[in-house]
């Protein structure tokens, strides 16, 4: 029998413990009662007084994607990934323009995602990280597939409303190149499946998450 690495989970999300997203934090919360072997990845953590002790818990796994990653000191060690990783590096920037982003603002959006994943990409490697997911297919779901395509690490996301059927630049091609996806109601999922070019029968399956 062949012999596979546990499974480790980086969850990528746009704020840690952010209020509207409480759905998120419980749910990261529970997984990490569980036992479930993870990390994430979070632009800011929101300053809350009325976290429980479970929630806290989650800061200690938090990695903080850098909010300009065109910093210096954060543009060399975006060099030195390209170098370490360059197969995966150039490919990373052939999906930025696969992407088809709808406007130029969702296009730079989705470079500085690329830098934010090259600014984490050595870490999460060294932390033995073999799952990406992303929360939301806006910001958290670009970074998901750019860090996806530098590290080899397979990735998938939740999809909720917002990435659904407003901000949804990129959306075909960020679902192309996801492992799975999963999706809060049967009608959102219904509907992804309706997208052209979307096979359902094919990676990446849907799966009906209800919170």
């Amino acid at each position: 029998m062949e012999n596979h690495p546990p499974l480790k989970v980086l969850f990528i999300v746009n704020r840690l413990f952010e209020w509207s997203q409480n759905f998120i934090t419980r749910e990261l919360t529970e997984m990490n009662e569980q036992d479930t072997q993870m990390l994430i990845a979070t632009r800011k953590v929101t300053e809350r007084d009325d976290l429980t002790e479970k929630e806290k818990k989650l800061l200690k796994l938090a990695i903080l994607l850098p909010e300009n990653p065109f910093w210096p000191s954060f543009l060399f060690q975006h060099i030195k990934v390209a170098f370490r990783f360059r197969s995966g590096y150039l490919q990373a920037w052939k999906a930025l323009f696969a992407l088809k982003h709808s406007s130029f603002s969702k296009f730079f959006r989705s470079l500085i995602c690329l830098f934010r994943a090259t600014a984490i990409a050595g870490k999460v490697v060294s932390e033995k990280v073999n799952l990406i997911h992303a929360h939301f297919l806006t910001a958290p779901g670009d970074t998901a597939v750019h860090l996806s395509k530098i590290t080899g690490i397979p990735y998938g996301g939740t999809a909720h409303a917002m990435d659904i059927y407003t901000d949804n630049s990129g959306l075909l091609g960020k679902i192309a190149n996801a492992a799975y996806l999963s999706t809060c109601t049967g009608a959102n999922e219904q509907y992804l499946k309706s997208l052209p070019g979307i096979d359902p029968k094919k990676s990446p399956s849907f799966t009906t998450v209800l919170k």
